[in-house]
Parts: structure tokens; sequence; C-alpha cells
């Protein structure tokens, strides 16, 4: 017999995933179109995981992995998680720009000093984190809170090490008594 504790529990997970494969593109059916072949350098993509399009700069590695590049983030994904998109490039036209620049005011109006990662492994919480924190250094925002639970402890030490070597970092700590403890990062920005 199952006790109401564990149905609650896996009910929870049954969503979690759900969410997680509705926000990342975790879902089976939601594969890369491109090969090996058609990756060049300087082509627009769709990244799956972080439903954002981005810029190829390198082309595929033995471990069939591009460097891509979303917005001011710079990062490592393999080409089944890429889909081609209709621009075969990205232009940089003066009227990109002024639209680019009036995102950048909107999102630094709208940006919440708390994120939540709960959930995630490592390198997803990290690749969030890391497009936060460019966010909250254009706010000006002097600190952030990183949710990331209490859990085994593998996920905030993860965390720690990636803050560590971020430029926009200036110092972290673990929340005090009634900020969340364990469970929660505060992260002083430059």
């Amino acid at each position: 017999n199952t006790t109401t504790n564990e149905i609650v529990q896996h009910i929870k997970n049954e969503i979690s995933n759900k969410i997680k494969d509705v926000t990342y593109g975790n879902s089976e059916n939601e594969k890369g179109n491109l090969s090996k072949d058609e990756i060049k350098i300087g082509m627009n993509v769709f990244v799956i995981p972080l439903s954002k399009e981005g810029n190829v700069l390198s082309i595929p590695n033995d471990s069939g992995e591009v460097e891509v590049q979303i917005g001011s983030l710079k990062t490592n994904i393999s080409i089944d998680k890429l889909m081609k998109t209709k621009n075969k490039n990205i232009s940089k036209s003066n009227k990109n720009i002024s639209k680019n620049k009036n995102a950048i005011i909107n999102k630094s109006k709208n940006i919440s000093p708390e994120i939540n990662v709960i959930g995630l492994n490592i390198e997803e919480a990290n690749l969030i984190i890391d497009k936060y924190l460019d966010d909250a250094s254009l706010a000006h925002l002097s600190s952030v809170r990183i949710v990331h639970g209490k859990g085994t402890g593998a996920l905030r030490a993860g965390i720690h090490k990636y803050l560590k070597r971020q430029k926009h970092v200036k110092s972290f700590r673990l929340g005090a008594f009634g900020e969340g403890d364990a469970g929660v990062t505060i992260a002083e920005l430059k």
C-alpha cells in the first residue's frame, strides 16, 4: 500500500517533469533537424532546450557539438538540439540594434531579484543562471537570490563552482536564517 505522501510526491514529480518538458524542450518529439554537413559558421539556428535563436560559432566537434552564441551567452550544444530557422544569419542592421536596446531597457525593468532552479541538473541550471546574471547585470541589480533547494547538495555545489568563474559576481554566500538557509545562494554582483 502506498501512503498519501508517496502519492502526493509522485504527482509533484510528474508535474515537475511536465513543466520541464514544456519549458526546456525535453520532450521526445523535439529533436533537431540538422546534420553535421548542414552546419555552417554564422548560420542562425533555434536552440530547442532554451527556446531561443542563436548563431553558430564553430563547426561540429567529434562529439557532434557546436558552439552557439545566444545573445551574450556562448555555449556548446549537441546538433540534435538545434533546428533550422528561416533566417540564414543574424543581421546587424540599425533597426535591429535599436529594437535590441529597447528590449534590454524593458527587460531590465522587469527582472526579478530571484531565480528558481530547483529540479534542474547542474548544466541546465548553469545555462539559465548565466543568462539571468547577464540580465541582472544589465538591470544594475546589486544582489540576486538563486533558489536551488537543499537536496543532496550537488546542485548547490555545481552552482557555487560555476559562480566562482563568473565576471558579474563579486561574491556569494548561502542564505542566512530566514533567507532560505542552505537552499538559497545570495550572489553580490559587480
